[in-house]
């Protein structure tokens, strides 16, 4: 039996056989499975490798980064690939191999090739890009129609985010006094969990009850803003299926993303985004008023044809007129000359006749004169009997329609024994209409009596 050795011992051995086997700096190629950070601004890596032909894991191994290597690392992959290290991500690492007693084995970071990652998130940014267009969707979005005036905003972001005060500043502050509705739906803008968050949020206003006249995703300020190539495609199809504008001012990118590229239009910043809007509003109502002006210039150079016109008639009309009235002066004048001869002649003609004619007349007046005298002497006396007779008919009718009305009149009524009673004034013909408490008035022929309704047994 060979002697025992503690398993920190066995340790001890693999990292010192590793170390002699192994002693030199490797190029390894390799996918981010999980990335964490702490507080000491440590790395921590979990690498894969998966298979050609699928996403089975056929390789993994820890790797770290330190932390006074990693300040220097990460700034420098940032700005070469604009993008931060993530999950998804192909890495080619420089690596030694290390055996910890304690915590095993695990590779060291000394480098990253950023160009390589660069190359790699090229090819399969293209590969998204070339799988939407082969689908017919990538220019889906532009083509919408905008409203001819944006009202209405839902704006995919955080509620914290710098960039969404921004975006809503900007449109409050417009100075042509624009109105708007901004609904947020809040949104994780950093972290593994942003894509889930966004595609969510579109969700919610695909299922809202009024769908906005614009989306509008945005972030700015703070961390580099990435779609993980893993679910940059999910997220572009969204936008290109969408049935309204998808505006992107997602910000701090050096280059578009899908996201941007599939939209309607992108912005660099919220700010830009919100300021396009306005001009939009602004660019219809310019239109509105070149369109009022052009009308209103229209009209008056038409109110201006028609005045010219009517004064040509008028003037032609005035003048035409003149030339009838002076034609026909003319011919009036013949016509009244041959008139005048023509009557004269007439009157000479007849003037015999009608001598004879007013001696008859003579004779038939004097005749006609006698008896409208005769009948006239009649008639006088007969118009002298006739009013007295007429006047004696009429004072007869006169006595007895007074007695009538005396018969009629309420005081002689009164006097028979009658009275009326009275409430609030008027006659009551019913006792129904009376109620106990009501004060009532009673007219006699030689006065008036106030009483009160004790009660009313009246059916």
């Amino acid at each position: 039996m060979q002697g025992q050795i503690s398993l920190y011992e066995l340790n001890q051995l693999i990292g010192e056989s590793l170390s002699n086997q192994l002693p030199d700096y490797y190029w390894v190629v390799a996918e981010i499975n999980h990335i964490t950070e702490n507080r000491q601004g440590h790395c921590y890596l979990e690498l894969v490798e998966k298979a050609t032909d699928s996403d089975q894991i056929v390789a993994s191994s820890k790797a770290i980064i330190w932390a006074n290597r990693y300040r220097f690392i990460r700034p420098y992959f940032e700005h070469t690939t604009g993008k931060p290290l993530s999950a998804s991500m192909k890495l080619l690492l420089r690596v030694s191999v290390e055996f910890h007693a304690v915590y095993g084995l695990s590779l060291l970071v000394h480098d990253i090739d950023a160009n390589y990652t660069l190359g790699d998130l090229q090819r399969k940014r293209q590969e998204i890009i070339d799988n939407l267009i082969q689908q017919g969707v990538f220019d889906m979005n532009k083509t919408l129609m905008l409203p001819e005036v944006i009202q209405s905003i839902a704006v995919i972001s955080s509620s914290g985010a710098a960039g969404y005060g921004d975006f809503v500043n900007q449109l409050n502050d417009n100075i042509f006094g624009y109105r708007f509705t901004v609904t947020l739906y809040n949104a994780i803008m950093q972290g593994n969990q942003t894509e889930k968050s966004v595609i969510e949020a579109f969700n919610h206003i695909y299922n809202a009850r009024k769908q906005p006249d614009v989306v509008v995703l945005i972030r700015g300020g703070g961390a580099i803003f990435v779609f993980a190539q893993k679910t940059a495609y999910e997220i572009a199809f969204h936008i290109t299926q969408f049935p309204v504008p998808v505006f992107t001012g997602i910000g701090h990118e050096r280059d578009d993303s899908i996201a941007d590229m599939v939209s309607h239009s992108r912005f660099k910043t919220p700010t830009a985004v919100a300021a396009s809007i306005v001009e939009h509003n602004r660019n219809y109502e310019e239109e509105l008023n070149e369109t009022y002006q052009s009308i209103s210039g229209l009209s008056r150079n038409r109110l201006h044809d028609h005045f010219s016109l009517m004064n040509y008639l008028a003037f032609t009309l005035v003048s035409r007129s003149r030339d009838i009235l002076s034609r026909a002066s003319a011919v009036n004048d013949k016509l009244a000359s041959a008139t005048i001869n023509s009557a004269g002649t007439a009157i000479a003609r007849h003037y015999h006749l009608l001598d004879t004619l007013g001696q008859q007349m003579h004779t038939f007046v004097t005749v006609e004169t006698l008896k409208a005298r005769s009948a006239l002497s009649a008639l006088q006396t007969e118009f002298r009997n006739t009013p007295l007779r007429i006047v004696k008919q009429h004072s007869e009718t006169l006595n007895h329609y007074e007695k009538n009305i005396e018969f009629s009149n309420p005081k002689t009524i009164l006097k028979r024994g009658f009275s009326i009673t009275r409430h609030n004034g008027k006659a009551v013909g019913s006792a129904a209409s009376l109620l106990p408490g009501d004060i009532i008035q009673t007219e006699f022929s030689d006065g008036i009596v106030d009483s009160k309704v004790e009660n009313n047994n009246s059916k």
